[in-house]
């Protein structure tokens, strides 16, 4: 509740928007947080935690295609991440 009524006051925030990702993953409320991880990571496209919270979270979802997405999002900024997450989605045949 204390991270919405922050996102009404200040919706432009993108790290708000990671954290109330962040809070409905551990909810396991894996579509919510994949919506506020995504805009999160739209809001500051380099920041490889918004990133990688994203593509756990698209892993989790079995969503290989936007997992694929991310992580071509993510190689040039860390490419060994990359890999590893590539490396999670083979082993679960995401892709």
């Amino acid at each position: 509740d204390l991270l919405k009524k922050i996102m009404a006051k200040h919706p432009d925030v993108v790290y708000t928007k990671y954290q109330l990702g962040a809070a409905y993953k551990m909810a396991n409320d894996l579509a919510n947080a994949e919506k506020w991880l995504s805009e999160a990571a739209d809001g500051d496209p380099k920041n490889l935690g918004y990133l990688v919270g994203l593509a756990d979270t698209l892993i989790s979802r079995k969503k290989g295609k936007e997992l694929k997405k991310v992580i071509d999002r993510i190689r040039p900024i860390d490419a060994t991440v990359a890999a590893d997450l590539e490396s999670r989605g083979k082993l679960l045949r995401l892709f």
